[in-house]
């Protein structure tokens, strides 16, 4: 990375998650990129992000991913603070029922002809890590506990439990008129700023991996010092 870039924060957050398979883009090369072939609706990312995303393989999004695994799955990310729970057990517990709150997805509801009954199922390392990882950390990799209190990344601050994963629905887009971009930026800001959702660029139609937070958009661009 240039001396002059520094990581997004979505880099950081992914980075304090150790979630693999994805990598920041330079700033500079995104103010370059062209918009050809953009398909993505406008939403609050900034353009130029979006069409640089939306090049295609030969242009932005093959420079975005990593060589690990994990980045290939969606999935949220919870560091629960301590003024929020007084076990990993209970942290656990209040964050699986936040997600599985049936009223952060009311277009599944709305418009799937089965009832939407998605259940969050926690583990202690981001899902699809690789065997090295699962090789070194077998108990962490197969046998969930629940998380101990830890100092917590400084975008959390203070003290969680955590890190906790739950892999993240296939969303179809269900709504025509919202793109998921757009959806899941309204499902974020339903939730707690500390939990956050990462979606990589390869699951569904969605050309932009991003991490998203109470309803803000952090894309993997870097930033300038």
């Amino acid at each position: 990375m240039p001396h002059e870039e520094a990581p997004s924060r979505a880099m950081q957050i992914t980075n304090e998650a150790g979630i693999q398979g994805v990598r920041d883009v330079s700033y500079k090369k995104v103010q370059q990129g062209d918009g050809r072939n953009q398909v993505a609706s406008k939403t609050r990312v900034f353009d130029s992000a979006l069409d640089y995303y939306a090049i295609g393989w030969a242009g932005g999004i093959s420079g975005l991913i990593g060589p690990a695994v994990s980045g290939r799955y969606g999935q949220f990310v919870a560091w629960v603070p301590e003024s929020e729970a007084s076990s990993g057990e209970e942290a656990v517990a209040k964050t699986k029922a936040l997600l599985e709150n049936r009223a952060f997805w009311p277009e599944l509801e709305n418009n799937l002809k089965h009832k939407w009954n998605w259940q969050a199922q926690p583990r202690r390392m981001p899902y699809g890590d690789n065997q090295m990882n699962t090789l070194l950390n077998p108990v962490k990799s197969f046998v969930f506990t629940p998380p101990p209190l830890v100092d917590a990344p400084a975008f959390v601050g203070g003290k969680a439990y955590g890190p906790i994963y739950f892999l993240a629905p296939n969303i179809p887009d269900w709504n025509k008129k919202k793109t998921n971009i757009e959806n899941f930026s309204r499902i974020s800001s339903a939730l707690p700023d500390w939990i956050y959702l990462y979606q990589p660029v390869l699951e569904s139609d969605k050309l932009v991996p991003a991490m998203y937070n109470k309803g803000e958009i952090l894309v993997f661009v870097t930033q300038p010092k």
